[in-house]
């Protein structure tokens, strides 16, 4: 809240953050976002073949570049309004492995395994954020996402 605006500056009473503030810090104005309703989804198939027809993308980072994290773990997505991602859709989360050797100069692929489920918060035209909302093993920056 605003509580003094003279020619060189401007003085605010900070009613709520969500993390530490410091100088230097930009105030920008409140913006009112929905909120998407979540409902308990039913357990995942964790190695559900992957549908070509649904969206794919990664997740890119997390809000404090956690190298491994799980659930109510802030994240960014590389979708964004431009690939279609809207407020409150689900994506699951999953790895791929690398084929390993099966033999003499075989290899096989491994199926991708599903390892958790996150809700978009909000989304700008290249880039979406997200909330983990149930992990089944750690995640990390570079997994993929499927939408559900």
């Amino acid at each position: 809240m605003v509580t003094h605006v003279n020619p060189d500056a401007t003085v605010a009473m900070i009613t709520y953050s969500c993390a530490a503030i410091v100088p230097g810090d930009i105030l920008v104005p409140f913006q009112p976002r929905a909120i998407p309703e979540y409902t308990v989804s039913k357990p995942l198939d964790h190695f559900a073949p992957l549908d070509n027809n649904k969206q794919h993308g990664r997740i890119t980072a997390t809000r404090n570049n956690f190298g491994y994290f799980g659930d109510e773990t802030v994240v960014y997505l590389n979708l964004g309004e431009n690939e279609g991602a809207k407020t409150g859709e689900r994506f699951r989360i999953f790895k791929t492995l690398p084929p390993h050797s099966t033999g003499f100069l075989t290899s096989q692929r491994t199926p991708a395994e599903t390892v958790g489920e996150a809700v978009v918060l909000s989304v700008q035209s290249k880039s979406c954020v997200a909330l983990v909302v149930s992990g089944y093993r750690e995640i990390s920056a570079g997994d993929r996402v499927e939408a559900e």
